[in-house]
């Protein structure tokens, strides 16, 4: 047997071992091909489908564009009477560049060109210029009502607006609180605005008008009048012989014009049978006299008087002697004015008619005297200055542009009542007439009275030296009297005003000198100052305030150089904090604080405020040395700015109106407040606590500024000291009067908690002074002590550049309400412009380009940035700043030729390598640039140092770094090979067109071939420049000189550079051939799309095979995927599968932060002239909202990487934290606390309720006024702000979803739950809630003080007491229900002095049952047939209940119930009051069915049971006669008239029956002709659909109501309305409604509902 092999054993183990592992990796060999194969089949299917999806995008783009065309060819050409249109002129796309701030995966951006055509009718512009009176003028007319001023034109405040061309301006007129009524005619319409006269124009351009009329119902020859005293204007209408008079009335606003209930009242009786043209009509008499009379003149000059209110003229009658061309009431409403022209001597004659003696005598005629001949054509008009009674009679002439005034002195039988000063008033007219005085010294006393002689605070302007004061009088009498008049008028001065003077008035030299002796001795030599011109400006303008803002409207408005422009207002409608700050300056003043000993200096401001008439500006000037005007009237308005530099500090005063003015909103006092906390280091606050001890009302305005703008997040505003001053304190009472002081602001501290004004504004900085009397020896001692407190106070504005800076920004910030931090403001402001500059600064060095040459400057002090920089220019396009610069080849390459001729290296050239040559061109520019570069850092660096880790200045590095590789990319030369020889090309890198080597491309070496061939060694080359090999003069001396075989491929000499007689045919030069085929980079995919071919050519020497065509560029030349830098990969790089182009630079990342919450919340006005259309009005109104930003991502791409590791995060600061991403359901507005804030309630400032509207609970057609503006239900919420509407609305209840799942379960002592269906969402249910319930819903903390969170707690029911309503000159005092909101009915006792009304509310005021007004009572009951109907019955568990039950077990019954319920409501009212007191109201009652039949007549003494069984003999039966029952109250109102008592009249039906209009009027108008208006109230008992003639009742009563006078005696103005309807649907509702009449009164609630579930 054979042996067997020694290793088969173990050649079979390895064998199989060797199996299974090939076998694996063949395997894993198998799978990578298979996911090659795959990879490259899914990258050709992938780049198949793109090409297919591009080619058909291609195609179905062309498809559209052509379609568009077509369309567009289409369109037939403009015919001038189009609308609005776009014309396109260019559509490009753009690269989205190095701009961090686009999103990866953002669709591209384009540019768009063109322009928006519209149609524009020829207009006419108009301008408004108001006249005003000097402040001497006012002076003079309140001392002396005789003086004749002299109107000024205002144009600061002058308004345009443009009408086309065909309207008529048929009535013009300034109203109140700066607005216009303007009634303008077309060709069928009436349109009448009322606005404010800065919106006048926008509301005509956006038609806009209060309301319209149709000419078709007015006629051709209608005549308008319009009295702004009664708010109320008249229109008579005439057409075909009838007279129509419409009357409409504006709110106590001026915000609306309607018309007033049935406005229309028919004249054509009166002219019927004595038919006349009317001429004019005016209204008679004032506003507080009696209303709603018109005169009427005819075309016989028969002027007559008819009373709207009695629908009757007067039976006197006055006849003018001649026909009047203007006729118009006095604004003291004393007498008619009308003016004629005499035919015979061409004057002007006015015809007085006084209103109190009207017909009795026959007008009173006085010629006018104008100071020159007036056209009879000229425009009249009466008006009156300051007050009503000061009256002029002014006339425009047209045609030499000149106006003119005459003063009307009006006497009258009545007797006025005026405070006039007795003796001593200094009056130019008594002094004159005084032989002892002397009225230039007598003025300069003046002076020192209202100004400081020696101030606290001196102004240190002047350094050089100043000559002694000395007073020259120039006289030819008594020069020996003025020295000695002077002397005693100092003393005397000194004596009893008591101020310091510190010797200067008795150091003053006078003297005085004749006519002749003034050329010899007034300007002697050596006694003139001689001071440097700009230190005597500087300290003239510092005594010149200047007005820096005002408050109009609810708005703050910042003033450019003093001045309020219309058109700077409307350029800035919707611009952002930046752009309205950089529209901002302060006039003289911006030279002053950028004078260069002043730039850097500290600036400290002092504020004054306080009360009206305080000595506010007075105290300002003693202390500062100011001269801010002030007088014992309101003279400031807004706030006024001047300045005391000293030699530590500028001192910046501002003096503040007075705050709780009858002229300025709550909002406009917090508005003030705040810009005063903010900016001020030391407040002086001046008030009147010795007379008034209303500390909370006082400092309201100062608790609600300080919940606008958080003093957390503006750490270098509100670091001021409250200095409360309190004016006119004698010596015993000073340490009380600061004690009860402190304890009244400890309480505000103790219930405001950490919200309170004095620690969150003030950190607690306050001192209280109580001042002494003026004119007392330590009245003036005390300034020195304020100044020593101003010295001790910290600087909180570093120089005067920051100074300005943040006033400008403030004021910005509280005009576009921005109530985010002023640090961002200042951030972004300062970041915008060095922006701005950066592409100067950069190019030039410089902030300007030439011609302009500003240095690089720091923007806090305007010292410029040290550096050693030079005046080179470089090429920057700013493309990486996204300034929209495009790319300028010829520019670029022209700077970079000029700084490549400055290395003056150019005689270096062709001695050495090319290449080493351009190396050091380029380091001697990089050198250069490098100085460049670090000076620019440096002014950034310096300009952002207080700013450094904001968002702001990261983006400006961010983009600061991109730019620099821009800038470098601009000196990089491209270092190919001249296209005419063989040096590189010295154009910019990647340049389009041929390649240059900027020489004449001739090589400038000799000749290396000598003597041997005829020449001598002076002879050049003849090559081209670079050549390689021998220098040659002409290769066809020295050699072969025939054309090279390879003529035309790169690097060919063209000429054979062997011997002459050289072997061989081919010809060949001594270049370097290159192959010149075309470059194999072709058909590159390009980031973006599209296709790439590269256009360079072969280099490879041709004779040498090769298998790629390789130009000579090196690099990539596409450009990185992240930025718009080239790649820096290799030449073929993008050929590579997967090829990324990238740079070799960081990149910004352009994804937006990732971090939950919001990075930055903006506040920006986002439509700042948003139109209001309400249902009953239209108006423009600020809108504010937030956006909300996600800052971009700061975390760096390194280079090579397409992203960094990590998420995105907008800052690696770790102390920087995100905003909660939670909104104000109301508003939107977004909470400004830190994102997972541990604090229960969220936080933020508020804006608009954009995302609310109006919800009414009341009748179907309330209207809630609120600012002027009438809100119904379902309007926009967008006009209020959530911080504000609040405190407007006073006691309130707001209006939410009712969230129980049934009625029972909606209870509770902040809820009350709603049966009516109420808009919007009338299908469900809706609860009225408390405001702390609303605020809690809402998660957001209750912006509101303490203090009107405890008033909002109470229950908002109010007396019905009239003697609580406003009258004439005095506002609303409602009188409120004592207890919380939504109590239940108080059974307790009536507190002392007060009452319990009805229906349970405690009221602290007198019953108005028992008050000094009583009633007769009139009810119209019905007793018709339909009564008899037992749907409804008494109300049981009441002590008549059986005894009516009996005998009316019907709706009769439940009539009798609810009367003997309001009877029994009367007499416990009655009996509440005590003292035995006696029923003042009676009682008649008419029960009506087919007849009226009178039950009870003017009773005064029966009990309610009494009175109930005379009803009880009386059923149910017959029809329905409304006239019956109306006649029936008519007679009763008349015949027990008692001037004593108001009529009132209850009309009660169920069923339907018609009425005589005519009846109603008569009723109403009996009732004011008897001497008191008729209260009517009408209850339907029965369906819905059977009440329209109840409700016509009422309006037709209503209407007459409005037309009695507004007399105390009647009703006062602004009173609840005094006829009403109701609906009683049940026996429950209907003993309510009468209850009612003695109940308390609750005003239709209204709040604003978010519109969503």
């Amino acid at each position: 047997m054979a042996a067997e092999p020694l290793f088969a054993e173990h050649a079979v183990a390895l064998m199989t071992e060797a199996t299974l592992v090939i076998k694996d990796k063949a395997n894993q060999a198998a799978k990578t091909i298979a996911r090659r194969i795959s990879g490259i089949q899914q990258q050709t299917l992938s780049k198949r489908s793109s090409e297919v999806l591009t080619e058909k995008l291609g195609t179905t783009l062309a498809e559209i564009r052509s379609e568009f065309a077509h369309a567009v060819a289409a369109v037939p050409a403009p015919d001038g009477n189009t609308g609005p249109g776009v014309i396109f002129n260019s559509i490009e796309k753009r690269h989205s560049g190095t701009n961090y701030w686009t999103p990866s995966g953002s669709s591209p951006t384009f540019h768009i060109s063109g322009e928006r055509t519209s149609e524009t009718l020829p207009s006419i512009r108009y301008t408004l210029h108001p006249l005003s009176l000097t402040e001497d003028d006012e002076q003079s007319l309140r001392l002396n009502p005789t003086h004749i001023p002299t109107p000024i034109l205002n144009f600061r405040f002058e308004h345009y607006f443009f009408l086309p061309v065909g309207l008529e301006i048929r009535h013009i007129q300034l109203v109140s609180k700066d607005k216009c009524f303007l009634a303008v005619t077309t060709n069928d319409l009436l349109m009448l605005y009322l606005e404010p006269c800065a919106r006048l124009d926008a509301a005509i351009r956006n038609g806009h008008f209060k309301t319209k009329l149709h000419l078709e119902r007015l006629g051709k020859d209608y005549v308008l009048t319009f009295d702004e005293s009664k708010r109320a204007m008249a229109i008579l209408a005439m057409i075909n012989g009838d007279y129509n008079l419409h009357l409409y009335e504006m709110d106590e606003h001026m915000g609306s014009i309607r018309g007033t209930a049935g406005n229309t009242i028919n004249l054509t009786p009166w002219f019927t049978d004595n038919p006349r043209a009317i001429h004019h009509i005016c209204f008679v008499g004032s506003s507080d006299s009696q209303a709603a009379e018109i005169c009427f003149i005819d075309e016989l000059n028969l002027v007559r008087i008819f009373s709207t209110a009695t629908a009757q003229f007067r039976g006197a009658t006055v006849t003018l002697t001649r026909e009047p061309v203007f006729v118009g009431a006095t604004p003291d409403g004393s007498c008619l004015c009308a003016i004629a022209v005499d035919s015979d001597e061409g004057e002007m004659i006015l015809e007085a008619v006084h209103w109190a003696s009207f017909g009795e005598a026959s007008a009173r005629q006085v010629p006018i005297l104008m100071a020159q001949e007036v056209p009879v054509a000229s425009s009249l008009m009466l008006t009156s200055f300051l007050e009503r009674n000061n009256v002029h009679l002014l006339a425009l002439d047209f045609e030499s542009s000149t106006c003119h005034s005459v003063a009307l002195d009006i006497t009258r039988k009545v007797t006025e009542y005026a405070l006039k000063a007795r003796g001593n008033a200094r009056l130019a007219v008594d002094a004159a007439a005084s032989g002892s005085a002397n009225q230039l010294i007598e003025c300069l006393s003046d002076v020192w009275t209202r100004f400081p002689v020696a101030p606290a605070i001196s102004r240190s302007t002047i350094t050089s030296g100043r000559a002694a004061a000395c007073i020259t009088f120039i006289t030819d009498r008594d020069q020996e009297r003025y020295n000695s008049h002077f002397i005693n008028t100092v003393r005397s001065f000194e004596h009893t005003t008591r101020k310091p003077t510190g010797g200067r008035l008795a150091s003053i030299n006078v003297t005085a000198i004749p006519f002749s002796q003034v050329h010899q001795s007034a300007l002697r030599p050596g006694e003139l100052s001689v001071l440097h011109a700009g230190e005597w400006l500087i300290e003239a303008m510092c005594l010149i305030p200047i007005q820096i803002a005002v408050t109009r409207e609810n708005r703050f408005l910042p003033l450019k150089d003093g001045v309020w422009s219309a058109d700077l207002e409307r350029s800035l409608l919707g611009a952002s904090v930046n752009l309205v700050t950089s529209n901002l300056t302060v006039g003289w003043y911006e030279s002053i604080f950028s004078y260069g000993p002043f730039v850097n200096r500290p600036v400290k401001v002092v504020s004054s405020m306080g009360e009206q008439s305080v000595g506010k500006s007075f105290s300002m000037n003693h202390l500062l040395d100011t001269s801010f005007a002030g007088s014992a009237m309101r003279c400031t308005e807004g706030v006024w700015m001047s300045c005391t530099p000293t030699p530590d500090a500028l001192i910046v005063a501002l003096d503040f109106e007075g705050v709780q003015s009858i002229e300025r909103s709550a909002q406009e006092d917090s508005f003030l407040v705040l810009f005063n906390a903010a900016i001020s280091n030391m407040i002086l606050f001046r008030n009147n606590f010795a007379l008034s001890r209303d500390i909370a009302g006082l400092f309201t305005s100062f608790q609600s500024a300080s919940t606008i703008l958080d003093p957390t997040l503006n750490p270098s505003l509100f670091q001021s000291r409250l200095v409360i001053i309190i004016k006119d304190v004698i010596e015993n009472d000073r340490v009380d009067m600061v004690k009860e002081f402190q304890l009244k602001f400890a309480k505000i501290v103790t219930e405001e908690q950490a919200q309170n004004f004095i620690t969150k504004a003030h950190k607690g900085q306050t001192t209280i002074v109580p001042w002494p009397v003026i004119e007392s020896r330590q009245f003036y001692d005390l300034f020195l002590q304020l100044k020593k407190v101003l010295v001790k106070q910290k600087i909180s504005h570093p120089t005067a550049g920051s100074f300005l800076l943040t006033l400008k920004t403030l004021m910005a910030k509280i005009k576009t309400h921005d109530w985010g931090a002023l640090d961002q403001n200042l951030a972004s402001q300062r970041i915008e412009q060095l922006q701005h500059l950066l592409v100067p600064a950069f190019v030039y060095g410089l902030g300007a380009p030439p011609p302009d040459d500003l240095a690089l400057k720091s923007f806090d002090d305007e010292a410029e940035v040290p550096h050693n920089d030079t005046a080179d220019i470089f090429y920057f396009a700013g493309v990486s700043l996204q300034v929209g610069l495009a790319e300028n080849p010829g520019d670029h390459q022209g700077k970079l030729e000029v700084l490549r001729q400055s290395a003056r290296l150019q005689s270096h050239r062709q001695n050495m390598p090319d290449s080493e040559w351009l190396d050091l061109v380029s380091d001697h520019l990089r050198a250069r640039l490098d100085r460049r570069l670090a000076h620019v850092a440096d002014w950034i660096s310096v300009n952002t140092m207080r700013f450094a880790n904001n968002a702001e200045t990261l983006k400006l590095r961010r983009l600061f770094d991109a730019s620099i590789v821009e800038v470098q990319a601009g000196i990089e030369f491209c270092r190919t090979s001249c296209g005419s020889c063989n040096l590189l090309c010295v154009l910019p890198k990647h340049h389009d067109g041929n390649h240059e080597c900027k020489t004449n491309h001739r090589c400038k070496h000799r000749c290396e071939i000598v003597e041997a061939d005829g020449h001598d060694d002076t002879e050049l080359c003849g090559l081209p420049a670079g050549h390689s090999g021998t220098h040659l003069c002409d290769v066809s001396v020295h050699h072969c000189g025939q054309r090279c075989v390879s003529d035309g491929r790169p690097g060919c000499l063209k000429a054979c550079s062997k011997n002459v007689h050289h072997e061989g045919d081919e010809h060949m030069c001594a270049g370097r051939h290159a192959c010149g085929m075309p470059c194999d980079l072709n058909d590159i995919d390009v980031p973006g799309g599209g296709k790439f071919r590269c256009e360079g050519v072969c280099i490879q020497p041709w004779d040498n095979q090769h298998v790629q065509h390789v130009c000579e560029a090196r690099m990539c030349p596409l450009r990185c995927t992240l930025c718009q830098r080239f790649c820096v990969g290799t030449h073929f790089h993008g050929q590579e599968v997967y090829a990324v182009h990238l740079c070799d630079q960081e990149h910004a990342c352009k994804s937006l932060c990732a971090a939950k919450g919001v990075c930055e919340i903006s506040t920006v006005p986002h439509a700042i002239e948003t139109t209001f259309t309400g249902r009953h009005e239209v108006f423009n109104f600020t809108k504010y909202s937030q956006d909300a930003r996600r800052l971009p991502c700061e975390i760096r791409i390194l280079p090579g990487e397409i992203k960094h590791h990590g998420p995105h995060i907008h800052t690696t600061d770790p102390s920087v934290a995100h905003f909660c991403d939670q909104r104000c359901p109301m508003c939107d507005y977004l909470c400004t606390l830190p994102c997972g804030h541990a604090q229960k309630e969220h936080e933020t400032s508020h804006g608009s309720m954009s995302k609310t509207r109006w919800v009414m609970d009341g009748a179907d057609d309330a209207a809630l006024e609120i600012d002027g503006h009438r809100f119904a239900s379902n309007d926009s919420g967008a006009p209020m702000l959530c911080s504000a509407v609040c405190d407007a609305l006073g006691r309130h209840a707001h209006i939410d979803f009712c969230r129980a799942t049934s009625d029972a379960q909606c209870s509770g002592a902040e809820i009350e739950h709603l049966t009516k269906k109420i808009m919007p969402h009338p299908n469900l249910p809706k609860d009225a809630i408390s405001h702390a319930a609303f605020w809690e819903r809402t998660g957001f903390k209750d912006p509101y003080s303490r203090e009107n969170r405890a008033d909002f707690a109470k229950c908002d029911h109010v007396c019905c007491g009239e003697e609580h309503g406003a009258s004439p000159g005095v506002p609303a005092r409602p009188s409120y229900c004592t207890l919380p909101i939504f109590h239940t009915p108080h059974q307790q006792a009536a507190p002392s002095g007060g009452y319990v009304s009805g229906d349970g509310h405690s009221f602290a005021c007198v019953n108005p049952a028992i008050s000094t007004s009583a009633y007769h009572v009139i009810f119209l009951i019905d007793r018709s047939g339909s009564m008899t109907s037992r749907d409804r019955g008494p109300v049981s568990g009441t002590p008549v209940y059986n005894s009516i039950r009996n005998v009316a077990n019907n709706r009769l019954g439940a009539v009798y119930a609810a009367l003997f319920g309001f009877w029994t409501a009367r007499a416990a009212a009655v009996a509440a009051s005590g003292n035995n007191a006696q029923r003042r109201d009676s009682y008649s009652v008419v029960l009506f069915h087919h007849q009226a039949e009178i039950v009870l007549e003017n009773d005064f003494n029966s009990t309610p049971t009494e009175l109930l069984n005379v009803l009880l003999r009386k059923g149910a039966d017959g029809g329905t006669n409304f006239n019956g029952a109306l006649q029936a109250g008519h007679d009763l109102m008349e015949k027990h008239w008692h001037t004593d008592q108001n009529p009132v009249i209850i009309f009660l039906s169920d069923g339907e029956d018609d009425f005589t209009d005519q009846l109603m009027f008569s009723l109403g108008r009996r009732a004011i002709t008897l001497g008191k208006p008729l209260a009517f109230h009408s209850v339907s008992f029965g369906n819905d659909g059977r009440a329209s003639s109840l409700v016509r009742m009422v309006d037709i009563a209503q209407q007459v109501y409005n037309m009695a006078p507004r007399t105390t005696s009647s009703r006062p103005a602004g009173s609840q309305p005094q006829c009403t309807f109701s609906k009683a649907l049940d026996s429950v509702k209907l003993t309510e409604t009468f209850l009612g009449i003695a109940a308390s009164l609750r005003k239709p609630r209204g709040a604003l509902m978010r519109t969503g579930n």
